[in-house]
């Protein structure tokens, strides 16, 4: 029993002799003292305090003085990061924490080129190119196949018989980030148009032999008086 409070006395002592002490933290709200902390171990508080999935750079150093009342995580970690010039990448449920400059190596590799390829069943392809161009990137590129011919022109050589043998496409090159936001566009612009239904009724009227003669005199005469 002795064994295990001084042990457990130990933990204690040493997690309070680096300066941090975590008070009233909730998932809304963090409240952290910094005193001379080291960062990695600043970040491993907030990551417990607020239930993160923090992983930290083996690059990653710096000490930290700080009293935050109060904040939200996004705030707290912000308010961390920007002390040790430091940057964060968030990938789902994952805080990746990095130097500037392995984030600027990180975000080069996910801005490699890939490739899109959209079989369109309702919009054309040029009506679309021409929507999605101002959305790539700078090194983004997009084509589309050319519209299908409608109707059979009078050629002797050439009757359209191969015009509509496929729908339309396009072709987008760019990366990542950009793909996934033309994909979103692409989802809601690619849509059967409303259609309208129009509803005629005849109306059926049978004449007698009086009224053959086309006018009624009777009535008229009627509706005179």
């Amino acid at each position: 029993m002795t064994r295990v409070a001084l042990t457990l006395l130990v933990i204690v002592g040493q997690y309070f002799s680096a300066g941090v002490q975590a008070q009233d933290a909730t998932h809304e709200l963090i409240t952290l003292h910094l005193d001379d902390v080291d960062v990695r171990k600043a970040l491993e508080v907030l990551s417990r305090e607020a239930s993160l999935n923090i992983l930290v750079s083996p690059n990653v150093t710096g000490r930290v003085t700080a009293n935050l009342q109060d904040l939200n995580v996004d705030q707290a970690l912000d308010a961390i990061l920007k002390l040790c010039n430091l940057a964060a990448k968030r990938e789902q449920r994952l805080i990746y924490v990095y130097t500037p400059e392995e984030l600027g190596r990180a975000s080069d590799t996910d801005r490699k080129p890939s490739v899109r390829v959209y079989r369109l069943n309702y919009i054309k392809g040029t009506d679309l190119q021409n929507m999605i161009s101002p959305f790539l990137s700078e090194n983004g590129k997009v084509v589309s196949t050319p519209p299908s011919e409608v109707g059979i022109k009078p050629d002797n050589q050439k009757a359209g018989g191969d015009s509509l043998a496929g729908g339309e496409m396009v072709v987008v090159q760019d990366d990542e980030t950009t793909l996934t936001m033309i994909d979103n566009i692409v989802a809601r612009l690619d849509v059967q148009p409303v259609q309208v239904l129009i509803e005629a009724v005849i109306i059926n009227v049978t004449l007698d032999k009086w009224k053959d003669l086309g006018v009624n005199f009777a009535v008229l005469d009627g509706a005179g008086r």
